[in-house]
């Protein structure tokens, strides 16, 4: 065996690097795919229908669900359901619900979360899995919060983007019918749809030209039992959060930084200019809103940061959410 030489230059080992990392990568593609394809599940082990874990099979047995989707396909699909998504909440969701409102719907759906659970319910829990839509007790209390009208409009846009996006698979000639969007993903892009309009109007553009500012990550799966703990912290429940101390403390012990918290709190009141009233409450985060109204592209890269990372709280993904094998 010839000896292993390192390359002299700098360009050189970062291809070495980057060409191990691809076939790592690679290799984890070919074994998530083969056990998609078909290969022999261990006794007791999941199966995939639609790329999602549903059940058991015994020993020797197969589940075989058609090729492998191509990464192009994936990527497509992605995109055309965050598309799918806006124009649903835009036609079904009034131009005065969309924004703070589904961003607020948003964060009372994440605020669930529990990091220091009791260990008798499993450790961590609650969080961004769409139990608010989903559980009477939960539901309840944004309709005390005066979200009750979002969400039922809510409602009829997931009813119209689960039906378009099995019409497209079936024009498409799919293998499989893709799996309803969970509610989870409907709530975080819904916000992000909301987000993204307001600051479409705040440039003085067409508010409804979607740019892309910034993606949020797909798959969540919904929360199918009770929550262990269904209550919201109070500052997300009102209109504007009054306490903007219990705000940022909250968020500060589950990971978020000042500038994410300062930015999330001023969008949970409407945009930085509604929110700095609420932020003059708390010396930190005063002083971050200050910094902000210098910086605009500071303020909304800790909110990009601090929505993908609240979106994210407890959550289960499903990396086939959604998609279908084409023929």
């Amino acid at each position: 065996m010839e000896p292993r030489v390192r390359p002299t230059s700098t360009r050189a080992w970062s291809k070495v690097r980057i060409s191990r990392r691809t076939a790592g990568w690679s290799a984890f593609l070919a074994w998530t795919g083969s056990e998609r394809k078909g290969m022999a599940q261990p006794k007791g082990g999941p199966y995939y229908q639609d790329g999602r874990a549903v059940g058991k099979v015994e020993e020797g047995a197969k589940a075989d669900y058609g090729k492998e989707i191509d990464p192009a396909d994936r990527m497509n699909m992605r995109k055309q359901i965050v598309t799918l998504v806006r124009e649903k909440v835009m036609e079904h969701v009034e131009p005065d619900g969309r924004h703070p409102q589904l961003l607020r719907l948003a964060a009372a759906d994440a605020t669930t979360y529990r990091f220091g659970a009791p260990k008798n319910i499993g450790g961590p829990a609650g969080g961004a899995n769409g139990s608010v839509a989903v559980f009477e007790e939960e539901r309840n209390q944004l309709v005390e919060a005066g979200l009750g009208d979002v969400i039922q409009q809510l409602v009829k846009a997931k009813e119209d983007v689960d039906r378009t996006w099995k019409e497209q698979a079936q024009r498409n000639q799919a293998l499989q019918t893709p799996t309803d969007i969970s509610w989870a993903d409907m709530i975080a892009l819904a916000a992000q749809t909301g987000v993204i309009e307001a600051w479409n109007k705040t440039n003085g553009g067409d508010a409804k030209r979607m740019d892309e500012p910034f993606t949020t990550r797909q798959g969540r799966i919904d929360r199918r039992g009770i929550e262990p703990y269904q209550r919201m912290p109070g500052w997300v429940l009102s209109p504007t959060p009054a306490n903007a101390t219990a705000a940022r403390d909250w968020l500060h012990g589950n990971g978020f930084s000042d500038a994410q918290a300062a930015a999330l709190i001023a969008e949970l009141c409407g945009g930085l200019d509604a929110g700095m009233e609420t932020l003059q409450g708390d010396p930190v985060l005063a002083k971050k809103a200050m910094a902000f109204q210098k910086n605009q592209g500071a303020y909304r890269k800790a909110f990009q940061e601090g929505f993908v990372r609240m979106t994210s709280l407890g959550s289960s993904f499903d990396p086939y959410a959604y998609l279908y094998d084409l023929k």
